[in-house]
């Protein structure tokens, strides 16, 4: 059956307290079934979303026994109370800075912290509305233990990719001080081999010069 609301209730609705109309709504939408496209059971093709039956003889449409509901007012919950948060009583607004916290009205909204708004931001966002005695319907602690998480994986993330910098310039400064010691080696040797060649030439060429003089001697002696 249809759950429709007489008309003396609709009357009380305005007399009737906040609370008691959110318990209302409450107990409604438990009855509420979920309204599915006729035949979605049957046919694999049609999908479950809510498509109004308008065929003549359909059985859903005529609200017969065994059959899925179909939309109507009843399951609707009161004008009053309309879309309010059910703990709060409150309107909820989604925000994504700090211009758009400053319009809210504390004593008919409350807020919501958009999911596309950064980690920063977000901080920032709940110390203003804590300062202001904002309602967030986000649970606070949750949100800051998360970021701070985050923050501090961020801080490892970054620790570790120094770290990994920093053993790479090393082992570059390690290569390149191996590189400048062979070069000095390589230096030195050659520099060695230089001197011993230089030396080398300077005996070759004193012995030279001696034997030229001998023979120029043994010369003078024969004439």
């Amino acid at each position: 059956m249809v759950f429709i609301l007489p008309k003396k209730t609709v009357r009380k609705y305005n007399k009737m307290a906040k609370k008691e109309l959110l318990e209302l709504r409450k107990s409604i939408k438990a009855r509420k079934p979920n309204f599915i496209r006729s035949s979605a059971k049957i046919k694999s093709r049609v999908s479950n979303k809510w498509r109004k039956p308008k065929g003549l003889q359909n059985k859903m449409r005529l609200n017969k026994r065994g059959y899925h509901r179909v939309i109507s007012s009843g399951y609707g919950s009161p004008d009053e109370v309309k879309h309010l948060d059910q703990k709060t009583g409150l309107f909820p607004v989604v925000i994504s800075n700090k211009k758009e916290l400053e319009k809210i009205d504390i004593k008919l909204q409350a807020v919501i912290i958009s999911s596309t708004v950064g980690v920063k931001k977000k901080l920032e966002i709940i110390k203003l509305a804590e300062e202001k005695n904002i309602i967030l319907l986000q649970d606070a602690a949750k949100i800051k233990a998360s970021i701070n998480k985050l923050l501090e994986n961020k801080k490892n993330a970054k620790k570790k990719i120094n770290s990994r910098k920093q053993a790479k310039e090393k082992k570059q400064k390690k290569v390149q001080q191996e590189k400048k010691e062979k070069e000095d080696k390589e230096k030195k040797k050659s520099d060695e081999k230089e001197q011993q060649a230089k030396v080398h030439d300077n005996l070759v060429n004193k012995k030279t010069v001696e034997a030229d003089k001998a023979n120029k001697e043994i010369l003078q002696k024969r004439v």
